[in-house]
């Protein structure tokens, strides 16, 4: 009996601190979003003229499609709309997948247009939604990997939660706010896998169709779904098990192929590529360069290939890119920017989480441990979480490094292309953390990782205070 009483006393802690946690993370993403103005945040504008789009009974098309006049309504600035008039621009949004704007699209048809700047902010409070969504299920994901260790579980949740690349964005009009809900509740399934069930193959594939129906980052999520069922599928010695998993996975991506295959099938047979960009559009409509002149000034890599020699490895480590796109990850968005301190902050508590890794690597080797033994009782989210890491920041960079080609300049860094794996990357982070404090000093671990949220709290408002209102508000 009192181990019953003990067990409902943990759990109703749980719920007491990931309920709390949300109310203060939707609390402080209303007050971004409401000292953002309108159209400020990149490519906003683009977004909301997808969403009209819709509304207009138009799929939009990259190279066709422009930015609807309605929100002239609220420019008063052209620096707002990168130097082309409403109306007038044109839409290179529109290579974006649309279940994002499609999940939009009732409530924007609810709201009245006569002002697009409140009707922009309602639409803002779903994406925090979204955001909270992401939170709950990286809460629910860490209670199955790591049960009875409730500060970590708080430390990644609260990691997240307070990111300033996680809050800015989650605050503003962008679909990374769906691509980051949609990952954490396909991890959770993965995490809970049930292959005696169709149904939980079903789910996945709805998940992983969505996600690739929302935008091309997703597609980044195949990695920890392969993982997953091979590991599955080398683990077990019943054929009947091996048959049942190769047919869950056989679902799953024609499940998620006939969600949004058809997406990727039209911009083949529209643009010749499955993921399009503004160069292949300009390529089968040059026309495009004499209508909208400004063009080549934003989008350079449609005019030319600044640096056709650039090498894959000097890119990597003479370009700074790994550095930059580190702290890209924390925040870099636009104008948005985080200041010296805050990175230095940042690379001090990742190279303890480094050295949290290598002392208990070190003393596993010493004591002669086999690795699998190292990945405690749960070695699930080790053996793919890590992989779909890896795999996600080979992907990247590879896609960096040809836009690093076209422009000739190290851009388009930006972390929320990492969304889809924020819970791995969060587990790995404070695991490391957890690691580094000695064995006699487990029983204080409250107290260290209560200075660890207080530190990631700090962080965020100081980015509210010192980068965005200064950066971004004019």
């Amino acid at each position: 009996m009192k181990t019953s009483s003990r067990a409902k006393q943990d759990k109703t802690k749980k719920i007491h601190w990931i309920w709390l946690l949300l109310a203060v993370f939707i609390a402080k993403e209303l007050v971004w979003a409401y000292v953002t103005p309108p159209w400020q945040a990149p490519d906003e504008l683009g977004h909301y003229g997808y969403i009209e789009s819709l509304a207009e009974g138009e799929l939009p098309l990259l190279g066709e499609t422009k930015i609807p006049k309605k929100i002239e309504l609220t420019v008063n600035d052209p620096t707002f709309v990168r130097a082309y008039e409403p109306g007038e621009g044109l839409n290179y949004i529109a290579q974006h997948p649309p279940l994002y704007y499609a999940l939009l699209l009732p409530f924007y048809l609810c709201l009245q247009q006569n002002n697009p700047a409140v009707a922009l902010f309602i639409l803002r409070c779903i994406g925090i939604l979204l955001g909270a969504v992401t939170l709950f299920f990286t809460y629910k994901i860490v209670q199955k990997t790591l049960p009875q260790k409730t500060w970590l579980q708080i430390a990644i949740v609260s990691g997240i939660a307070f990111l300033p690349m996680f809050s800015y964005t989650i605050a503003v009009l962008n679909n990374d706010n769906l691509v980051a809900a949609l990952s954490a509740i396909l991890i959770y399934f993965l995490v809970n896998q049930n292959q005696e069930k169709i149904e939980w193959s079903l789910t996945v594939g709805l998940l992983f169709g969505f996600a690739a129906l929302t935008k091309y980052t997703a597609l980044t999520l195949v990695f920890g779904i392969i993982f997953v069922q091979l590991l599955q599928f080398f683990q077990t010695k019943s054929s009947t098990l091996k048959k049942k998993i190769f047919i869950n996975t056989v679902v799953i991506f024609a499940t998620a192929f006939v969600i949004a295959g058809w997406w990727y099938i039209r911009n083949y047979i529209e643009l010749k590529s499955f993921f399009p960009d503004l160069k292949q559009a300009v390529s089968i409509h040059p026309e495009i360069l004499k209508q909208y002149p400004y063009l080549p000034s934003f989008f350079p890599e449609i005019a030319s290939t600044a640096l056709p020699n650039l090498g894959f490895v000097s890119f990597l480590f003479k370009e700074g890119f790994l550095v930059e796109y580190y702290k890209s990850i924390w925040g870099n968005f636009g104008k948005f920017i985080l200041t010296n301190i805050q990175y230095f902050f940042i690379f001090i508590v990742s190279g303890l989480s480094f050295l949290g890794y290598a002392k208990e690597g070190y003393l596993k080797l010493i004591a002669k441990k086999k690795p699998i033994e190292m990945m405690g009782k749960n070695p699930i989210p080790h053996l793919f979480f890590l992989p779909m890491l890896l795999s996600v920041c080979a992907i990247l960079s590879m896609k960096l490094f040809e836009i690093a080609q076209g422009r000739g300049v190290l851009g388009a860094l930006n972390g929320r292309y990492f969304f889809s794996t924020l819970v791995p990357f969060f587990y790995f982070f404070i695991m490391g953390l957890s690691h580094l404090l000695p064995s006699v000093w487990r029983k204080y671990e409250q107290y260290f990782f209560g200075i660890l949220i207080v530190l990631f709290i700090f962080n965020d408002f100081y980015t509210l205070y010192n980068v965005l209102i200064p950066n971004i508000i004019v």
